[in-house]
């Protein structure tokens, strides 16, 4: 934000990279599973933004760790946000990360202590393809169709000049707010009256 932006004064002063973990659970950049409450609360935030990591991290799309080559592989969202996870420490990624992990996954990923080496996984854009749909142009051209017919139904018809004109002129007249007998009677007198 900008010095002079209000959203200032809401800004966290040290960045909580828990977030991401609650971000990207159930996403094409995180996992596959899904958080097991609905949503976050004030109260229980911490205990939530914890959880939201362990389920991260549990999910075995997540994390592959290979004992014979020392190779740990994180998601590549890890990697875009480093700085938010890491800021400027480049040897101690792992150990950072097994702040968020079950024992299990961290005993796992400490395994490979020796000569550990990081890797990204790609990003699998195929893992969320059930929910979409296909693009059906026919139907979404019937759809405009009835639309435009439906718009066509519900303007006004169109009026001839004359009877405009007249409606411009009673309406001058202040006459439209009252009956037609009512109307007539207002008419003739103006005429007399006028003439």
């Amino acid at each position: 934000f900008g010095s002079n932006d209000f959203r200032n004064s809401y800004a966290l002063s040290k960045f909580d990279p828990r977030i991401h973990y609650a971000i990207n659970v159930g996403t094409q950049f995180g996992s596959r599973t899904c958080l097991p409450f609905q949503r976050f609360t004030a109260d229980h935030i911490h205990e939530q933004l914890d959880t939201a990591g362990f389920v991260f991290w549990e999910d075995a799309s997540n994390l592959h760790v290979n004992l014979k080559s020392h190779e740990v592989k994180v998601p590549r969202s890890i990697g875009l946000f480093y700085t938010d996870f890491f800021g400027a420490s480049k040897g101690k990624t792992v150990d950072i990360l097994k702040e968020h992990m079950l024992a299990a996954d961290s005993a796992s990923v400490s395994e490979t202590e020796a000569k550990r080496k990081v890797s990204f996984l790609p990003i699998n854009w195929a893992k969320n393809v059930s929910f979409f749909t296909r693009y059906d142009r026919e139907a979404i051209a019937s759809d405009v169709k009835g639309l435009k017919a439906l718009v066509k139904r519900i303007q006004a018809p169109k009026r001839p000049a004359n009877e405009r004109i007249r409606q411009e002129t009673l309406d001058q007249m202040n006459l439209l707010d009252s009956l037609p007998e009512q109307r007539y009677d207002r008419i003739s007198r103006m005429a007399r009256d006028t003439f």
